[in-house]
């Protein structure tokens, strides 16, 4: 073989490997296989809405936030079972009750309930800063829906800014 065929031949293999191991690579993160491979029920939660098998978008299995209401991403789908009171103690320190409250109802089992206190907290954050440049579009954005949980938040969270859900 001369010296020109091995380093085509290196080349071939070389790239025929490179495709092999991309084409095996479609997540990128074991995770992600494992989530495709789940079926939908044990999958988690997503802002998106799910392909069905036809290839069209389906609907959010809860689909019923109203204005300020308490599905959407933190809130607990009606059909999982949500951590009782008792339970929902962060990894490190201790909630308030006040945050606890806010918990309540909220967090699927096998969930981290700091994470769900966290997106209350940016929704407060949200509310806190679309208040400050202008109440009148705070009352719009919470009454539209356009906050996440803004009704409970504020109830348990961010109560200063109470005045905004009237």
């Amino acid at each position: 073989m001369t010296a020109t065929r091995a380093r085509f031949a290196a080349a071939v293999v070389i790239v025929t490997t490179a495709a092999a191991v991309l084409a095996g690579c479609g997540g990128g993160h074991p995770e992600a296989a494992r989530d495709r491979a789940a079926p939908t029920s044990e999958r988690p939660a997503s802002s998106a809405p799910a392909i069905g098998p036809d290839g069209t978008a389906e609907p959010p299995a809860s689909a019923s936030t109203g204005p300020g209401g308490s599905g959407g991403a933190n809130g607990a789908d009606a059909k999982e079972p949500t951590l009782p009171k008792s339970q929902l103690t962060p990894a490190t320190g201790t909630f308030t009750d006040q945050q606890r409250s806010y918990l309540v109802g909220k967090v699927p089992k096998g969930m981290d309930p700091a994470a769900v206190l966290q997106t209350g907290q940016e929704s407060c954050d949200r509310i806190a800063n679309t208040a400050d440049a202008s109440p009148k579009l705070a009352k719009e954005a919470i009454a539209d829906g356009e906050i996440a949980d803004a009704k409970d938040a504020i109830t348990y969270l961010c109560p200063k800014y109470k005045s905004l859900l009237q």
